[in-house]
This record gives structure tokens, sequence and C-alpha cells, in this order.
């Protein structure tokens, strides 16, 4: 969950039960039922493969600016006496 303060996004931690109900539509975690660390890991599972896509080209735009950063790191250090 995203909240603003100060026109700052904060992440809050959130349950894994609330999340793929919002998410995905199901329910996990039923309160008389037995707790299943399967069913919690493949509910995990389904959220990830459900924004992958997404979360895949967030992480190749950091790892391209964390890789241009190096270089220009370096050509500081060079110039610097």
């Amino acid at each position: 969950e995203i909240l603003k303060e100060n026109d700052e996004k904060i992440l809050c931690p959130r349950k894994l039960k609330d999340l793929v109900q919002e998410k995905l539509g199901k329910e996990i975690q039923v309160i008389g039922k037995s707790h299943s660390p399967v069913e919690d890991a493949i509910a995990a599972m389904d959220l990830y493969k459900s924004i992958r896509p997404k979360w895949e080209v967030h992480m190749m735009k950091e790892v391209n600016r964390a890789t241009q950063a190096v270089p220009l790191a370096q050509r500081i250090e060079q110039t610097m006496p």
C-alpha cells in the first residue's frame, strides 16, 4: 500500500491474505481451516506472475541505470587529483 506524506510515497507492509484477495480475487488463510505454507507459496507465486512483465521492465531499467552510474563514478574518480 502506498501512502502519501508531503507528496512522498511510502510503502507499507501488507498481509499476503489481503493482497491475494485484492489483486487476484482469491481467498487464502480462511478462518477455521488449517494454515498451509504451500497455499501461501502458491499465492505468492501467483501474485508475482500477475505482475511479472511490469516487474521485469522495472528491474531492467534499474540495472541499466546502475550500469551507467558505474562508468560515471569511474570518470569522476579519474578527474580528481
